[in-house]
């Protein structure tokens, strides 16, 4: 059986995250879960030559971005106090 050229990208990409993975729990130990989330909501959200289609997809990715500092900022706030 041979693999589509998209199943190949797929497992390369969960290769690389897997080697990444512990540099990605150390960045995370060293930074916290909020400023990372803020930076990929400002960095998405600056992104200006996309079509109709993907703005849609990146409108709904920032948006799920921004929900999920909201509630990281909610949980975190009521531990925290």
């Amino acid at each position: 059986m041979t693999l589509s050229e998209y199943q190949i990208e797929k497992r390369k990409q969960e290769t690389r995250y897997l080697e990444n993975r512990i540099a990605i729990k150390n960045f995370l130990e060293q930074q916290n879960w909020q400023d990372v989330l803020r930076y990929m909501i400002e960095n998405l959200d600056s992104i200006d030559d996309i079509n109709n289609s993907q703005s849609i997809e990146m409108f709904k990715l920032v948006t799920s971005l921004e929900d999920a500092l909201l509630s990281y900022s909610r949980i975190f706030d009521n531990v925290h106090n």
